[in-house]
């Protein structure tokens, strides 16, 4: 059994991520397989963060002012710590972290 130049091989024409370019020779379909060009979609959810990410690209880490404001109260001596709003916010803290 031979194979001819325009037999059509169901094997072959179903190939996963081609697309079939049929040509025609001397009265004879003769068929190619192009191989599919690539695609990329980015997702809605991936554009937003990337947003977002650029974002706080120019927010700085530390808040310079409030930073300043404290050390200032510290250096003076005016800077007070309430204890007991320190001791609920730590008691606080354990009992989320607790499992």
């Amino acid at each position: 059994m031979g194979i001819g130049i325009g037999g059509d091989l169901p094997a072959v024409s179903q190939i996963q991520g081609k697309e079939k370019m049929n040509r025609t020779y001397n009265g004879y379909e003769i068929s190619r397989l192009q191989p599919k060009k690539d695609n990329i979609e980015i997702s809605n959810i991936s554009k937003d963060y990337n947003v977002a990410a650029i974002g706080l690209r120019d927010v700085p880490d530390v808040r310079e002012e409030k930073i300043k404001e404290l050390q200032e109260k510290i250096h003076e001596g005016t800077y007070n710590i309430n204890e007991e709003e320190v001791a609920n916010k730590f008691f606080d803290y354990i009992q989320t972290k607790q499992v």
